[in-house]
């Protein structure tokens, strides 16, 4: 079958450049490189001017006090916290 198509006549080190080439052209195609040109994006935390955060961050540690083992309380009022 080999004879048919002319591949008996190719040597191994062209089948590994072939090969080599194959895959930089598929891989060319991937846009997994971050481009020098992309522009940054930042969260935008607001200031809190009506101080509902200390309502917030009070009520979150009284739950704490009333359940300490609730991790949501936990995790919310650390954002709370985050924000202030």
């Amino acid at each position: 079958m080999n004879n048919v198509i002319g591949l008996s006549r190719v040597t191994p080190a062209a089948r590994v450049l072939g090969a080599t080439v194959l895959t930089a052209l598929a891989l060319a195609g991937c846009d997994t490189v971050s481009r020098a040109t992309a522009t940054r994006q930042f969260a935008v935390v607001e200031a809190d001017k009506t101080g509902a955060t200390e309502v917030n961050i009070a009520s979150l540690t009284d739950v704490i006090q009333r359940n300490p083992s609730d991790a949501a309380a936990y995790n919310t009022r650390g954002a709370a916290y985050a924000r202030a």
